[in-house]
């Protein structure tokens, strides 16, 4: 990437969470990052990205993504404040998602009930909340996970 990277500086861990399965800029552009100078380790969130590191010379930690205790409290609450009304639980946007709209419309042609949900951060959490499953349906095609 033409970076040069300051003697003596400190050297990061690099987190990955983007899913790698991808064949686009986005995925290219993660691997390239992660092999400049400044990267002493990299972290993925998935065991199937760490396969994709080695694949392309890199080796990769496996670190699951980690979920707070107090978070989980809070997910617990907004769940015994209100009986479950939903089959399926959807967060995302479905404009401009032909894949998205096509399992979500189908599922309530299944006769499922299903929740979609424009929110972030706690709204969110207490809209998904009544749902008995929560789904996450990839964007498009080029997801392959």
């Amino acid at each position: 990437m033409g970076e040069t990277f300051p003697a003596g500086a400190d050297r990061v861990i690099f987190f990955n969470c983007e899913q790698l399965t991808r064949d686009d800029s986005t995925s290219a552009a993660v691997l390239a990052r992660a092999g400049g100078p400044d990267v002493a380790e990299i972290w993925d969130y998935s065991r199937v990205n760490v396969g994709i590191w080695s694949r392309h010379g890199h080796a990769a930690r496996f670190v699951p993504l980690q979920i707070p205790d107090d978070y989980l409290r809070t997910l617990r609450q907004f769940r015994a404040c209100q009986p479950v009304a939903w089959d399926v639980g959807f967060c995302g946007s479905i404009r401009n998602s032909p894949r998205r709209a096509f399992v979500l419309y189908r599922l309530g042609k299944a006769g499922l009930r299903v929740r979609v949900v424009h929110q972030r951060g706690a709204e969110r959490d207490r809209e998904l909340a009544p749902c008995h499953v929560q789904i996450n349906v990839h964007f498009g095609p080029n997801y392959r996970v």
